[in-house]
């Protein structure tokens, strides 16, 4: 199939103006607060498609159903819920297709997300507030 996860989430659900801004306004409030996470997207997703087709992967549609949840609860400004999300299917994924995956930017993200257990994506402090 030889596509990218965006070409593939877009073929799986017609995306609304409003759920992109949605998704858009989740990755600035990352920058902000959890930006490996967004580095480790962005460094892995080439190569988690790449792997994940080599094993017979062909639901994609459960990942635009993933984004689609994180379009909800960012409407519902729970942002670092979404972003804890993120990062446990992240880490999961590349558990599965990519086990040994030996960027610096996982390494990091596995070891910010033992610090964040609560669901808060900022260590020991409380909710953050998107913009």
């Amino acid at each position: 199939m030889n596509t990218t996860l965006c070409q593939a989430v877009r073929d799986a659900h017609e995306w609304k103006p409003e759920e992109k801004n949605a998704m858009r306004r989740l990755f600035e409030h990352a920058l902000k607060v959890w930006p490996n996470l967004v580095h480790c997207l962005r460094e892995t997703q080439g190569q988690l498609v790449h792997n994940a087709e080599q094993s017979g992967y062909k639901d994609w549609r459960s990942i635009a159903e993933f984004d689609l949840e994180l379009v909800r609860l960012t409407g519902s400004n729970l942002y670092d819920e979404a972003l804890v999300l993120t990062a446990d299917k992240l880490i999961a994924a590349i558990k599965q297709y990519w086990p040994d995956c030996p960027l610096p930017s996982y390494q990091r993200l596995i070891k910010e997300r033992s610090e964040r257990p609560t669901g808060s994506s900022t260590p020991a402090a409380g909710q953050v507030q998107a913009p």
